[in-house]
């Protein structure tokens, strides 16, 4: 998974756990993290005029003026290690940043993909500041609280593996005061940029990661990844990605081995990946708000294509694909996601031959009542396990006929 060149924007509070959460979806990404503080640091570092002026803010736990970040920030985004996307950490952190990124994006020709805020209260950033240390070279944080490292102190060498010849530091405006005037500034400036991300404008790239009492780095980490893969990846990929995380024994296709996988894959989650993959449906045809669907099990996207089209043209239904690793609880709870206006009617397995008959198959239960794994058994073979899906497409057609007849 990658941000196709696009940008993500990450956005808190001091001390929430932005460089952190920056470094580890680096490496989950494949894409540079870039800290506008350590950027802003760096210029310092050169002694320039730019340098100095910024450092005046940076003592003081201010914001760095817009005129002095916009061409700063747009002379570094072109860089050819950007190319393939980027993390941003630190930027923007009020609404006028963010008008001036989307204008620098817009100039680059590059998207905002996400925008992603750390939400932690102001009592547990507190708690956060006397054990945080921050690396000279690579600017990754590191405490003994939430998860991090048992021991950290002044001096001692950077513990992140691919950094080598860097030392933890305390940084000068860590300190408790500066910390009051920088939440200050937070509340005052940066709250209106989350409502304002939060809003129905911005509201496709925006995720918000709550804090929790059992919360450390890995977890949250997990969390951002999770919410990223759903907005990057299209519907197929992303649940496709959602059943490669299940347990070995949950990604059977057998109800007794995938008792645990619906308990991961809850139904909130499906009936938003159901939603997704029907708005992405743009070869639809019909205009009324009734919309009647198949889930087909298939990676193949030329059988998926044939499918959705003869589907349509004869019954104006749809269909969705889904991977052929769906565990059959967790086809159950997609048939059951359903209500007056979108009606799932099927889950079918793709043939090599599409209108091959098979040995034997099973009627659909009618759609006015949610199936059971009991009542929509199918097999080829003497097995007598049973399955929630249609062997073929001619049978599921016909399948599909005689349900939706009494519908």
């Amino acid at each position: 998974m990658t941000s196709g060149g696009g940008v993500i924007i990450l956005v808190g509070a001091p001390l929430c756990g932005k460089g952190t959460q920056a470094s580890l979806l680096s490496a989950a990404l494949g894409i540079d993290a870039l800290s506008t503080g350590e950027l802003f640091r760096r210029e310092v570092a050169t002694g320039s005029e730019l340098g100095a002026q910024m450092k005046a803010y940076m003592d003081k736990g201010e914001l760095i003026p817009n005129d002095l970040t916009t061409t700063l920030l747009t002379n570094t985004l072109q860089l050819p290690q950007y190319a393939k996307g980027v993390i941003l950490d630190g930027y923007p952190r009020n609404i006028s940043h963010l008008d001036i990124l989307l204008n620098i994006l817009a100039t680059i020709d590059r998207p905002l993909r996400a925008a992603i805020y750390f939400d932690v209260s102001k009592e547990k950033l507190l708690q956060r500041i006397a054990g945080r240390l921050v690396c000279n070279k690579c600017g990754v944080p590191q405490t003994s609280a939430g998860g991090g490292t048992t021991h950290v102190s002044p001096g001692v060498a950077c513990p992140v593996a691919a950094c080598v010849g860097g030392v933890l530091y305390h940084r000068s405006d860590d300190d408790p005061a500066v910390f009051e005037r920088r939440y200050e500034v937070f509340a005052r400036e940066t709250l209106p940029l989350v409502e304002c991300l939060r809003s129905a404008k911005h509201a496709k790239e925006f995720i918000s990661i709550e804090s929790r009492d059992t919360d450390d780095r890995a977890s949250v980490h997990k969390r951002v990844v999770d919410a990223l893969t759903h907005l990057i990846l299209d519907s197929y990929s992303w649940f496709d990605h959602q059943l490669s995380l299940l347990p070995a024994s949950s990604s059977s296709s057998s109800p007794a081995s995938s008792s645990s996988s619906s308990s991961i894959l809850d139904a909130a989650a499906l009936t938003r990946f159901r939603d997704r993959a029907l708005h992405e449906n743009r070869s639809r045809r019909t205009g009324t708000a009734l919309r009647r669907f198949v889930y087909l099990k298939t990676s193949n996207i030329r059988k998926y294509q044939e499918h959705a089209k003869i589907f349509d043209e004869l019954y104006g239904i749809e269909v969705i694909r889904v991977p052929p690793s769906l565990p059959d609880d967790i086809a159950l709870l997609l048939l059951q996601q359903r209500d007056k206006s979108l009606i799932p009617l099927a889950v079918l397995r793709e043939e090599t031959n599409l209108y091959r008959p098979v040995a034997a198959s099973s009627s659909l239960p009618s759609s006015s009542s949610p199936p059971s794994s009991s009542s929509s058994s199918s097999s080829s073979s003497s097995s007598s396990s049973s399955s929630l899906e249609l062997s073929s497409m001619r049978h599921g057609v016909q399948a599909v006929e005689r349900s939706t007849m009494v519908a």
